[in-house]
């Protein structure tokens, strides 16, 4: 069923060097929301340039990226490895900059520096400009050894950062609502989403999610649960835009320690407010 939820937006910054880790942020903040979302009445709403960000003239293009989503987050997860990016107008690179606005603005940031070996190819320009950036910024810089690390490092993060907030008193709802602090109450849900299964061949399922309703589920990002509990490896769109009336599709492809597909967690935006459906299958 639905619930009503603060949407705190997480921007994941980095140079081009690191997309696996921009990846590994996502789908951690996927997993948190999946774990906590409905508890605390918190949706972590992951922020990417490649998902996010649409054409725009008039504006260097970083400052496209600031006005559209850097300066319009809430927590700023930054990683560099081996390079800090391509300059701007007015910083050394473009990530440089969005952590440069967000300390300004006071907002949260985290910064991640990796300990992986320096590629043997690597321009080592960009490597001494990534070594000076302790030097740019006051504060206690994490690094992480290999993806694993990054993962349970940024989870450690979220949840403090969502711990500060409830104890800043800042995502008591209850209290919001009593106080009519400019909250809207949720209209009744517009999207109707129902995700069913099918087994194709051997370990090889299909997962559709289908709305059948008169709003569109906007951001929607789909974890598919086992028997066991643990999640599946889905291959197939992520925080994107079901219409109403259409229709989406996953395949997951089962190991022999994989149990099969039990349940399919959905969470979105309807205008403005944060919706999540769990829903059992069957195959």
């Amino acid at each position: 069923m639905t619930f009503t939820a603060l949407v705190v937006r997480v921007l994941i910054a980095s140079p081009g060097d690191v997309a696996l880790e921009r990846e590994v942020i996502s789908e951690t903040i996927d997993d948190w929301n999946a774990a906590r979302a409905v508890a605390s009445e918190v949706v972590l709403m992951p922020i990417r340039w490649e998902t996010h960000v649409v054409p725009e003239l008039g504006v260097d293009a970083q400052m496209v990226v600031n006005t559209q989503i850097g300066d319009g987050s809430d927590i700023v997860i930054a990683v560099f490895s081996s390079r800090v990016g391509t300059a701007t107008p007015r910083a050394v690179s473009g990530t440089v900059e969005e952590v440069d606005r967000a300390v300004a603005d006071g907002r949260t940031v985290h910064v991640w520096f990796s300990r992986a070996p320096i590629p043997h190819d690597a321009d080592l320009e960009q490597v001494a400009k990534v070594r000076e950036l302790p030097q740019r910024w006051t504060g206690l810089f994490g690094h992480y050894a290999d993806l694993a690390d990054l993962r349970y490092q940024v989870r450690r993060a979220l949840d403090r950062d969502v711990d500060k907030l409830a104890a800043a008193d800042k995502v008591d709802l209850v209290r919001v609502f009593e106080e009519g602090l400019n909250v809207r109450p949720a209209p009744a849900p517009g999207a109707r989403l129902r995700a069913s299964a099918a087994r194709v061949a051997g370990g090889e399922y299909v997962i559709e999610v289908a709305n059948s309703g008169v709003a569109p589920a906007e951001d929607l990002s789909v974890v598919l649960v086992g028997q066991s509990g643990g999640e599946l490896a889905l291959n197939g769109p992520q925080h994107f835009d079901l219409l109403d009336g259409s229709s989406a599709t996953w395949h997951v492809w089962l190991s022999l320690a994989d149990s099969i597909p039990a349940t399919v967690r959905m969470t979105w935006l309807e205008a403005g407010f944060a919706r999540s459906l769990e829903q059992t299958v069957s195959t």
